[in-house]
């Protein structure tokens, strides 16, 4: 199954719909009651930490509840004697966990990444011209007043953002562009 960038939030908002989707990739999903055999498989297979497992909290699971990191690991770590996970299973437990960046990729997928890296990479070197454009347009009359230094800088800096925000990989807003944005519309009060 390919997922495109459009349809996950619509797929994976919750962390149930992310453990159904997880267990559909490795092969565990049926098609009635997977969650009596899930909470069946963990009991069984590691008793040490499901025995006492009830099958309200599987049940939980596959709404709007996950369960702490540590037991992600323990659940995969069971599911994993049976079930081959061919994927980053750090990355795994952390999408279910809070979502984010498809831990589920195939070669598919890789070629639209690799797509819109090279799209990102085109609008990159176009928004440098641009640039230019607006630190002059905002400079206004002190613009002349500049030092080649100080444009380089302002460059740097808009360029800097341009390339985090074009990024296909990156998938957290750095916390110096959310003080930028507050502080703007907190002037604009």
């Amino acid at each position: 199954m390919v997922i495109t960038e459009k349809d996950k939030p619509k797929l994976f908002e919750t962390p149930g719909q992310r453990l159904e989707h997880l267990l559909a990739q490795i092969g565990f999903q049926k098609d009635r009651g997977v969650i009596t055999d899930l909470h069946t498989y963990l009991a069984k297979t590691d008793p040490t930490h499901f025995s006492d497992l009830s099958y309200g909290t599987v049940r939980g699971w596959f709404a709007e509840n996950a369960p702490p990191m540590k037991r992600i690991g323990l659940i995969i770590d069971a599911l994993q004697e049976n079930y081959p996970f061919n994927f980053d299973l750090v990355h795994i437990k952390t999408w279910w966990k809070v979502g984010g960046f498809y831990p589920f990729l195939t070669s598919e997928s890789e070629e639209n990444l690799a797509e819109l890296d090279t799209e990102a990479k085109a609008k990159r070197g176009k928004t440098a011209f641009v640039i230019m454009a607006l630190v002059t347009e905002e400079s206004g009359e002190s613009f002349d007043n500049l030092t080649t230094d100080e444009l380089r800088v302002i460059s740097d800096a808009a360029n800097q953002f341009v390339q985090d925000f074009t990024d296909p990989y990156q998938t957290t807003c750095p916390n110096h562009y959310l003080r930028a944005v507050i502080r703007d519309q907190l002037k604009r009060l």
